[in-house]
């Protein structure tokens, strides 16, 4: 039996079943929603990872539910979800991401599985702050004062401006600054550098050109991405609102479980808004081999995935996709 998640409505249906004289076939999930202030939730996100007696069974489950008519949905409080956990499952490790507006908030369980046909209510006291809307604004702040202490390189930095690169753009040229009491020459050569390294952080930090990265601009609330891109690794996005913000502690070591690691890590993702998958290291982390370098791997687990393993600075990482292809000499994370 295999795991899966059908409909999200605002009544239980489990007990309709039952009373029809059919067996049931799910747990129902009974979803109480934490409290946003922009209001009732327009969007859910559930990963559950089901374990038995001997440990995690197969991969996490992650499926999202929008919510266009909210007021309908929670009319009794909370929202159902049908679960069909595999066969073996004793409990499950949940986390519930729900999404209104700009705000995501996170809550997590660790719970006991009923039996087919019974509820599982998952309550807001688990509720937990999520990722927080303050990154906009401060996006959009401290562009604007690059430009003023550097008009030159001003539109030549605007393009590829994120959070993570505005603060070191900034250090650099406090640095610069006082320097400048010795040489004016040595100045402006200090100057040139400081252009050049943060152009060489920027690209470290996303990955690839042109994709989603934090701060950019996003058309589907509640939708994740992964800023890597080929061949390397990144960090997890959410939509808030038109907004792309981090969503940090997202990828669990359960997702590193086929991937041969004796204490395997979650250390981020791979792919991009195609297609990503949580990418994982060993503990301590681990060398490549010599000549070895990122490849698309050998297909594992039950669901026709492949490997992926990366070298990224010498260091070894792999992920599970769905589908691999190669790009521009690297592979990448599909959808299939």
């Amino acid at each position: 039996m295999h795991s899966r998640l059908v409909r999200l409505i605002g009544c239980a249906t489990v007990w309709a079943f039952c009373a029809c004289g059919e067996q049931p076939t799910e747990v129902e999930l009974q979803l109480y929603p934490c409290d946003l202030t922009s209001g009732l939730p327009t969007s859910v996100d559930l990963t559950i990872q089901s374990s038995g007696a001997d440990g995690k069974i197969g991969e996490p489950l992650v499926k999202t539910f929008p919510i266009s008519e909210p007021e309908k949905v929670f009319e009794d409080g909370f929202a159902t979800v049908g679960f069909t956990p595999p066969a073996g499952t004793l409990t499950a490790d949940i986390t519930v991401l729900w999404t209104a507006g700009s705000e995501v908030v996170q809550a997590r369980y660790n719970l006991g599985v009923p039996a087919l046909g019974e509820a599982m209510p998952l309550g807001k006291e688990e509720c937990e702050s999520g990722p927080s809307t303050t990154t906009t604004p401060t996006t959009t702040d401290e562009p604007t004062t690059v430009g003023t202490d550097t008009t030159g390189s001003g539109s030549e930095t605007e393009t590829g401006t994120t959070t993570t690169t505005d603060p070191t753009e900034t250090t650099s040229t406090s640095s610069t600054s006082s320097t400048s009491t010795g040489d004016s020459e040595t100045t402006t050569e200090s100057t040139t550098t400081t252009t050049d390294t943060t152009t060489s952080t920027t690209d470290t930090t996303m990955g690839t050109s042109g994709g989603p990265m934090e701060g950019g601009t996003c058309m589907s609330p509640g939708l994740t991405a992964c800023d890597a891109g080929p061949g390397a690794l990144g960090q997890l996005l959410v939509c808030q609102d038109t907004t792309w913000v981090l969503l940090p502690d997202f990828c669990q070591p359960s997702a590193c479980e086929n991937l041969g690691f004796t204490n395997p890590q979650a250390v981020g993702c791979f792919g991009d808004e195609q297609g990503w998958s949580c990418a994982c290291a060993e503990t301590p982390q681990g060398q490549c081999e010599p000549g070895q370098v990122s490849q698309c791997g050998e297909a594992i687990g039950m669901d026709g995935d492949v490997k992926v393993e990366l070298c990224v600075d010498d260091v070894y990482y792999a992920a599970q996709c769905a589908g691999c292809i190669i790009k521009n000499g690297k592979p990448l994370c599909i959808t299939d």
